[in-house]
């Protein structure tokens, strides 16, 4: 539940803010589809820190 649940929010906050500056600056869809792909990668990234056992919160490092 958790891995779906970094995807969904990385990919919905990258795109929301695609699609806010595309609004503000009048450059559609050029900005949403930049930050959906930067979410989808920040989703990934999360998912592969998870499931290696890794936190870089607060510096704190756990590993297996």
């Amino acid at each position: 539940m958790r891995i779906s649940t970094e995807l969904i929010v990385a990919i919905a906050v990258g795109g929301g803010l695609g699609f806010f500056l595309d609004n503000l600056l009048g450059t559609n869809p050029w900005l949403l589809i930049v930050f959906l792909f930067l979410g989808n990668a920040a989703g990934l990234w999360n998912i592969y820190r998870l499931l290696n056992g890794k936190s870089y919160r607060l510096g704190v490092n756990h590993t297996k």
